[in-house]
């Protein structure tokens, strides 16, 4: 998975270090990001690069992953270098606004 992080969610509450170190912790981390991959997957761009040669599409890219951090689990969801042109579509450039995709997609899941 690149390095480019858009969602960031992490879990972490001193009272809870057992729970939030614990694996059940990161079973719901898993299944958090990966509904957000979920959700995003519809309204990101299909049209790509290095992906397509591929036979994947952009949007069939966007994953989730949670990674051990100091105290809890970090959850992150983004995409392989060669789909480096989702980041500009939910940012924008100088040539076209932004259309976001992700941000909707983690504002979505937090509100469940």
């Amino acid at each position: 998975m690149a390095k480019s992080r858009i969602s960031k969610l992490v879990y972490y509450d001193r009272t809870e270090r057992r729970v939030v170190s614990g694996y059940e912790m990161r079973s719901v981390m898993q299944r958090l990001v990966d509904g957000i991959a979920d959700d995003a997957r519809p309204d990101a761009p299909r049209a790509d690069g290095a992906g397509h040669a591929q036979g994947r599409h952009g949007a069939d890219l966007i994953q989730g992953e949670v990674v051990a951090v100091a105290g809890g689990w970090l959850g992150r969801v983004g995409w392989p270098r060669p789909a480096y042109y989702l980041y500009m579509h939910e940012k924008g450039w100088k040539f076209k606004s932004a259309r976001p995709f992700l941000r909707p997609a983690a504002t979505r899941r937090r509100e469940l």
